[in-house]
């Protein structure tokens, strides 16, 4: 009994401080130009350390930039109107994707805290609820760096290597 009451406080514990990020907002970042999937070197990091875990927010937030740098620099990188078309749409797809992954994350968190605020709650089905959070959380970030994937074939080799010549050498 007490050694299934710390594992369920334990999960609890990785669900409550891990899972800030399912309700985390975009970090407030500088306006500058970001292309190449180089924008997470102007992240202020006071702000990630204010929000918890954020990770997952990162990398789509990263993501979801490198695509509006790409529409933001057409002229820059000479897109032709069917690639501007292309990004536009897939930024669309990026977006709905976000939503509904997030969304599920949310209600498998609100029934997790569900399940384990009743006083007899079987730890099988926290576990299973923690795999399926888990499980949700990789399909959504995974789903988003494809998109970053997608957008950067959108662009010809020429137009890549203009954007990362933009951005400058990584660290």
């Amino acid at each position: 009994m007490i050694r299934s009451l710390m594992i369920a406080f334990s999960v609890a514990t990785t669900i409550v401080i891990g899972g800030a990020f399912v309700n985390a907002s975009p970090i407030p970042q500088k306006k500058v130009k970001c292309l190449a999937g180089m924008c997470w070197r102007n992240l202020d990091m006071k702000k990630i350390e204010e929000q918890g875990c954020p990770a997952p927010m990162i990398i789509i937030n990263n993501i979801l930039r490198e695509m509006n740098g790409y529409l933001a620099a057409d002229k820059f990188l000479n897109l032709t109107p069917e690639q501007k078309k292309e990004l536009r749409m897939l930024r669309h797809r990026c977006h709905r994707k976000i939503i509904k992954g997030k969304s599920l994350l949310n209600l498998l968190s609100i029934n997790l805290l569900d399940n384990m605020a009743t006083d007899k709650f079987e730890l099988s089905e926290v576990e299973d609820l923690v795999s399926q959070l888990r499980k949700a959380c990789s399909q959504l970030v995974f789903g988003v760096i494809q998109d970053a994937i997608d957008a950067r074939m959108i662009l010809t080799p020429e137009q890549r290597k203009k954007a990362r010549d933009f951005v400058g050498p990584t660290q």
